[in-house]
């Protein structure tokens, strides 16, 4: 709605894969080759997992914006709802996602990625914990009200991330804004 042109992976269900992240790789690619510039990538839980991993493996992008995603949790530094950590290890199809997180946690140890990195995480999430949902280098991370998936349905945040792309970031720049007014 706030006229920029969004473009979304062909998949059916995010486990994390190689698959996966190749296809996000390839709508990252192809916006910037029909933009001529950087995209800004936006991911919700572990679709923000995948974008940063993307970001780290070509930094075709200018920004990542991660929305209740299990970054710190990724890094080993824990904070993952156990509940959803159990049903994750009992399910195959989630299987892909264990070997692209332990190359994703050695990325995240190397350092921050190529590219600007805002943490979007809810206060009230059930399935992301407020803790696993932080910015893994910063004590800045933006809290909202409401759960998980809230997130990609909140006007304040989509606001946010608008106005906040529209600024140009260096990279390991981080945007700065406050969600909790808005």
């Amino acid at each position: 709605n706030a006229g920029h042109p969004t473009y979304t992976p062909d998949i059916l269900v995010n486990h994390g894969g190689r698959s996966i992240i190749r296809a996000t790789h390839d709508v990252i690619e192809m916006a910037a080759d029909k933009h001529g510039k950087k995209p800004v990538a936006v991911g919700h839980s572990l679709g923000g997992a995948v974008c940063l991993f993307t970001a780290y493996e070509d930094a075709a992008l200018e920004h990542v914006y991660t929305l209740g995603s299990p970054l710190r949790t990724a890094m080993g530094q824990g904070g993952a709802n156990g509940l959803l950590a159990l049903a994750h290890s009992g399910l195959s199809l989630f299987d892909e996602w264990s070997s692209v997180a332990h190359e994703l946690q050695a990325y995240m140890h190397a350092g921050p990625p190529p590219v600007g990195l805002t943490t979007i995480r809810a206060k009230r999430d059930g399935v992301v914990a407020w803790k696993a949902a932080g910015h893994p280098w910063r004590r800045t991370s933006n809290g909202v009200e409401g759960g998980h998936c809230g997130l990609v349905a909140s006007k304040a945040v989509a606001k946010k991330i608008v106005r906040s792309a529209a600024r140009p970031s260096s990279p390991h720049a981080s945007a700065k804004f406050d969600l909790r007014t808005a």
